[in-house]
């Protein structure tokens, strides 16, 4: 539980049945900080994360996306870690407003400094038929939800008043870890600080062409 330690947030939901993860990384950037309402770090972090930015999620997306558990683990301490089991439909339908499939996402690009770590993206199931026309995001309304999403995600982690000097993590996107031979690597998350390399999130920019998560698609979508 150190300055620079990676966290791994995980936002699971579901959609018609079809599993759905949001997976978020953060760089805890404070060496010390007073919260003792939970026993671990990652408990802290978890909470904040609920409290300031999860509500600028689930109004961007439909109701047939329900939110059941978030988790957060230190990536190089097992004992750090903390989860929290919730039940959040989204809410942006309004009236007789259908989803498009689980698999068509909004999308906004998480931007990195140089060229050693790619840029990240996050997805977001849920997307209700009247945001769109012919794939081009048109809905004033969902454009600033996901507006707002996108820069209450930038801040980062805070505690209390969302200051620069309250951030505690800061939203970041890590390099996995490589190993095997050409045309047969394998890839998986760094489980040391030595061994891992990341690069801070330094803007978050909604896209207006709607994308789509292969790992969502089933036979009768």
């Amino acid at each position: 539980m150190a300055t620079n330690d990676v966290y791994e947030l995980i936002d699971y939901q579901s959609a018609y049945g079809i599993p759905i993860e949001n997976v978020y990384f953060y760089r805890r950037n404070a060496a010390s900080f007073v919260d003792t309402t939970q026993p671990t770090v990652a408990g802290s972090l978890l909470n904040s994360w609920y409290s300031k930015i999860f509500p600028t999620i689930y109004p961007c997306q439909g109701t047939d996306v329900i939110h059941t558990k978030l988790t957060m683990r230190n990536l190089f301490d097992d004992s750090d870690a903390a989860n929290l089991l919730i039940s959040q439909t989204g809410t942006a339908n309004v009236g007789a407003v259908e989803d498009l499939p689980p698999y068509n996402a909004y999308a906004v690009k998480f931007g990195t400094p140089g060229l050693l770590v790619k840029d990240g993206y996050k997805r977001l199931a849920g997307v209700i038929e009247s945001a769109q026309v012919d794939g081009g995001l048109t809905n004033p309304t969902i454009v600033l939800r996901l507006t707002t999403f996108a820069n209450k995600v930038l801040e980062g982690i805070r505690f209390s008043a969302d200051l620069p000097i309250n951030q505690v993590a800061v939203l970041t996107v890590v390099k996995r870890v490589r190993s095997g031979v050409p045309g047969d690597y394998e890839y998986r998350l760094p489980e040391n600080q030595g061994e891992s390399v990341w690069a801070d999130v330094g803007t978050a920019v909604i896209k207006f062409l709607l994308t789509s998560q292969v790992s969502r698609k089933i036979v009768g979508f």
